[in-house]
C-alpha cells in the first residue's frame, strides 16, 4: 500500500521513509536489480560514491587510532564498478566514482545532475550507489519545505565527507538530505534506475556492533538546513511535472542495507572490508545462472547477510517495477550470462602476468584463497577440445584483497586466447590446511575482563583481537540488562521515551553478567551463555570445546562449492511425514557438464526462506535425498551440526558398518539415496547439514571416524567426540583428488571436478 507524505517522514527509515516508497521483502530484490542492469539500453550511466575517511567533526565519533571511521566503502565502489563493467557490459567512461575527499555535498549533487540527469535519455540505465554514513537529523529552522514536517520530526540524510556537525556558532546541516536525493532521482528522464544505499540512519549511540562497524552516525544532530540545499530542493521541485511530483513515484529500484531502526553493518575479513549488503548482492549476481529464478538468487544473498548479522540487518526493497521470471529473460547477451567467479582485470604483460578480480566468490573463500589456486576462462573448454590443445588456466601467484596476480598455465593460442574482460570460473581451490579461529573481545568488557579473557584464550591457543580493529569469527562478550541508551535508540519515533532517573538504586545489587559468544554483528549464540556471576576464565574454559566445534564448522564452510563444482550432484530436503514427500529446499552443482542435471529447474518456492532458512516443527521428519547425475560413482559423507556445536555422522542405514576397511556410502552413477536428518531431542534452533561428495574415497576420514564415535552403537546420527579431527581428515581426502604433480606446500588443493560440498540449514522451532 502507498504511504502518505507525513507517514514517509515519520517512518525515518533511510530512503524507505524519506523517499516515500512501498517497501517489500528481499524475495524480489535481485530480480529487480538484475532487470534494471540487464534490460536492453543505449547506455549504463553510474555514479558510485564511497567514503571511509570521515573526520570526527563529521561522523561524531573518534575513529580508531591510525584508522578511519569506515573501512569498506571504497571496496563497495570497486565491487559495483567491476560488476557493471565485466558482468553487465557497462563502459568505464560511463562510470563516475567519487571517493573520500571528492565526495562532498556539492560534489555528489553536482555529479548527479551533470553525469546522470543531463546525460541520461529515455531507456538508458542509471545506477546510483552510496556507501558511507547515514544519519537522522532534526531541523529547528521552522521551514516549510516541499513535504510536511513536524517541528520535532527527524529527517534522514546521507553524510558527505564535508558534512560538518552543526554548532551553536554555525548551525547549518551540511548533509545530502534524502528528500533532495528523491527529487534528483525523480528528475531523471528514464525509469530504468537502480539506487543502492549501503548505510542506515538509526542512531545506536555506538560506532561498533560486536566486531563490525555501523554505517550511521551514533547520534542525530540538530540544526538548520543549509541554504544551498534548500535552494536546490526548490529548483528541482519546480522543474518536476505531473507524476514526478509525487514522492511515491520513485523511478526504478531502490535497495537499502537495512530496515527501519536496524543498523547497516560493514563486514571485515582478513584482507578487506565491505558492506554486508554490497558484497552479498554483487557476489550473487556474478554467480547466478540464466535458468535460475531471481527470487532464488536473492534469497541466497540475504542468507549471506544473515550468516553474519542474523535478523539484526535485513535489506529492503522499494520499487514500482514488475517482477520477471529468470535471469535469461533479463540479460539478452548470452556471453554475459555464464555463471562466473570474477574476471581477467588486466591484459597479459610482457612478463606473462595478469590481474584477476575475484569478487564473484564468497568473501570467506576469497579471504582464504592461497597461491596455487587455478581459474579457467568460462567457455574455453569446448574451444580447447575442438582445437585439440590443452586448456589454458590462470594460476594465482599472490593475492591482495579481492585482486590476485596470476600467470597462464598451459597452452595459450589464438584458438584459446586469454584477454582482459574474460569471465573466470574456479578450477582448483587452494586453502590452508590448518585454519584457526579468531575471537574479538567486545568493547563493553572492562579492562580486567579483557586481560583475563586474553590470557584464557591464549592458553587454549585461540587468537584474540580487539573488536573493530581486525577481522574476527566470533565475539566474546557479556549479556546483562538492556541499557537505557539502547532502549531509547530502538523506541519508535512517534513514541518518545520519557525522561527518567536512570541512576542505579543503592539498595539494588547491579545485574550479574553472563558471558558467551556472539556472531560478528553481536547476535548472541544463546547456548553459549553461562550462569550469572561466572568468572571470565571459567567461561573461556567452558567455551573451549565449543570453539573447537566452531573451528570445524569454519573449515567445512571453506569447502562449500555448489556454485563452482562440476561433480554433478543434487540434494533435496524432503518433509516425509506429509501425505506426499514435500520438497522444502534444493541445491545442485549446475556447472556440472551433465544434460540431465542442467535440465533441473530450481523453482523459487523451493529456495530456502531469506533470513533463517527452512523452519520446521520439532516433530517433523526430514530426509535429504542425494542424487548422482554424473557418469561415475560418488563417495559421500554427511555431517550434521546443531547450535550447541555438537557434530554427528549421518548414515542412510544405521546397520551399515563404518570402519577403516569398509566405507559403505558410495552412490552409483544415476542413483539416489535417502539420509534421515538429525533431530536432537534436547535442542531447538539452527541445525546445519553438510553433504561432502568426492570421486576419491574418504580414506583418512574413515580412520578418524573409527576413533571419534562416542558410542559403539551406531544410529542414523552417530555423535562425534572430536569433530575438528574428522574435518581435517576430510580435507586430506579431498586434497588427494588434486591434479598430479600439484605442489602447494602445506595447503590443500581442491579440484572442482573431483569434489562438491553442499549445505542445508534448517531451524527447529
Amino acid at each position: 500500500m502507498g504511504l502518505t507524505r507525513r507517514a514517509l517522514i515519520r517512518r525515518s527509515s533511510l530512503l524507505l521513509g524519506g523517499l516515500g516508497a512501498v517497501e517489500a521483502g528481499l524475495t524480489l530484490l535481485t530480480d529487480r536489480y538484475a532487470q534494471v542492469l540487464a534490460a536492453p539500453a543505449r547506455r549504463r550511466l553510474a555514479l558510485l560514491v564511497g567514503i571511509n575517511q570521515y573526520p570526527e567533526a563529521v561522523c561524531d565519533f573518534a575513529p580508531p587510532k591510525g584508522g578511519t571511521a569506515l573501512n569498506g566503502c571504497i571496496t563497495d565502489v570497486e565491487l559495483q564498478r567491476e560488476l557493471l563493467i565485466h558482468r553487465f557490459g557497462a563502459s568505464p567512461a560511463d562510470i563516475l566514482t567519487l571517493t573520500d575527499q571528492a565526495a562532498t555535498r556539492s560534489g555528489i549533487e553536482s555529479a548527479f545532475q551533470a553525469h546522470l540527469i543531463d546525460q541520461a535519455r529515455p531507456g538508458d540505465v542509471v545506477i546510483f550507489h552510496f556507501s558511507g554514513l547515514g544519519s537522522q537529523v532534526r531541523l529547528n529552522d521552522g521551514s516549510n519545505a516541499s513535504v510536511d514536517r513536524r517541528s520535532d520530526a527527524r529527517l534522514t540524510s546521507l553524510v558527505p565527507i564535508d558534512g560538518l556537525l552543526p554548532t551553536e556558532a554555525d548551525p547549518a546541516i551540511r548533509d545530502v538530505m534524502v528528500e533532495t536525493l528523491g527529487l534528483l532521482l525523480r528528475s531523471l528522464p528514464t525509469q530504468q534506475v537502480l539506487t543502492v544505499l549501503d548505510c542506515s540512519s538509526v542512531g545506536s549511540g555506538n560506532w561498533l556492533s560486536g566486531a563490525l562497524r555501523v554505517r550511521s552516525r551514533p547520534n542525530a544532530p540538530t540544526g538548520k538546513l543549509l541554504q544551498a540545499e534548500r535552494l536546490l530542493q526548490e529548483r528541482l521541485q519546480a522543474q518536476l511535472s505531473g507524476r514526478q511530483r509525487s514522492p511515491a513515484n520513485l523511478p526504478g529500484v531502490l535497495i537499502t542495507a537495512a530496515a527501519a531502526e536496524q543498523p547497516a553493518l560493514e563486514g571485515q575479513w582478513g584482507s578487506f572490508s565491505a558492506g554486508l549488503l554490497t558484497y552479498a548482492l554483487t557476489q550473487r549476481l556474478w554467480e547466478m545462472l540464466p535458468a535460475r529464478t531471481i527470487q532464488f538468487v536473492i534469497q541466497r544473498a540475504s542468507q549471506d547477510v544473515a550468516q553474519i548479522a542474523r535478523d539484526r540487518q535485513q535489506p529492503t526493497l522499494t520499487t514500482n517495477l514488475a517482477a520477471t521470471a529468470t535471469v535469461a529473460s533479463l540479460l539478452g547477451q548470452s556471453e554475459q550470462l555464464t555463471s562466473s567467479d570474477g574476471a581477467i582485470a588486466a591484459s597479459i604483460t610482457a612478463s606473462n602476468q595478469t590481474q584477476l578480480w575475484l569478487g564473484g566468490l564468497p568473501a570467506a573463500i576469497v579471504d582464504s584463497l592461497s597461491p596455487g589456486s587455478l581459474f579457467v576462462v568460462a567457455g574455453l573448454e569446448g574451444k580447447a577440445a575442438a582445437s585439440r590443445v590443452d586448456l589454458p588456466l590462470l594460476q594465482v601467484r599472490s593475492r591482495e584483497g579481492l585482486r590476485a596476480s596470476a600467470v597462464p598455465v598451459g597452452t595459450v593460442s589464438e584458438a584459446v586466447p586469454l584477454q582482459e574482460g574474460q569471465l573466470l570460473q574456479e578450477w582448483v581451490r587452494v586453502i590452508p590446511r590448518h585454519v584457526g579461529l579468531t575471537i574479538a573481545l567486545d568493547s563493553q568488557l572492562e579492562r580486567i575482563e579483557r586481560v583475563d579473557a586474553t590470557s584464557a584464550f591464549a592458553a587454549a591457543k585461540v587468537a584474540v583481537v580487539t573488536a573493530g580493529e581486525q577481522s574476527a569469527d566470533y565475539v566474546f562478550g557479556k549479556q546483562g540488562e538492556t541499557l537505557p541508551a539502547v532502549a531509547t535508540a530502538i523506541a519508535p519515533e512517534t513514541s518518545p521515551v520519557p525522561s527518567a532517573d536512570i541512576s542505579p538504586r543503592k539498595d539494588v545489587a547491579p545485574p550479574k553478567q553472563r558471558y558467551g559468544l556472539y556472531l560478528p554483528g553481536r547476535s548472541v549464540i544463546s547456548d553459549t551463555l553461562g550462569e550469572p556471576g561466572e568468572a571470565v576464565k571459567t567461561a573461556v574454559n567452558r567455551l573451549t570445546p565449543y570453539v573447537r566445534s566452531l573451528q570445524a564448522r569454519k573449515l567445512l564452510r571453506l569447502t562449500e562449492n555448489a556454485a563452482t563444482s562440476r561433480l554433478g550432484v543434487l540434494a533435496e530436503l524432503l518433509q516425509v511425514n506429509a501425505a506426499k514427500p514435500q520438497p522444502l529446499w534444493q541445491q545442485a552443482t549446475l556447472r556440472a557438464p551433465y544434460p540431465a542435471l542442467a535440465a533441473v529447474q530450481l523453482s523459487s518456492d523451493q529456495a530456502a526462506p531469506a533470513e533463517t532458512g527452512v523452519k520446521i516443527s520439532a516433530g517433523t521428519v526430514l530426509h535429504v535425498q542425494l542424487s548422482n547425475y554424473s557418469d561415475q560413482p560418488v563417495n559421500f559423507l554427511a555431517l550434521g551440526c546443531d547450535r550447541r556445536g555438537r557434530f554427528v555422522l549421518l548414515l542412510p542405514d544405521a546397520s551399515l558398518p563404518v570402519d577403516a576397511g569398509n566405507y559403505p556410502m558410495v552412490l552409483p552413477a544415476g542413483e539416489h539415496t535417502l539420509l534421515p536428518l538429525w533431530r536432537p531431542n534436547d535442542a531447538l534452533g539452527q541445525i546445519e547439514t553438510y553433504l561432502l561428495c568426492s570421486r576419491k574415497p574418504f580414506t583418512q576420514t574413515l580412520i578418524a571416524l573409527t576413533s571419534n564415535r562416542s558410542s559403539l552403537v551406531l544410529t542414523h546420527a552417530s555423535p562425534l567426540k572430536h569433530p575438528l579431527e574428522v574435518v581435517q581428515a576430510v580435507l586430506q581426502d579431498l586434497n588427494s583428488g588434486s591434479p598430479a604433480g600439484f605442489d602447494i606446500g602445506d595447503a590443500c588443493a581442491l579440484d572442482v571436478n573431483q569434489w562438491a560440498t553442499l549445505s542445508c540449514s534448517y531451524q527447529v522451532v
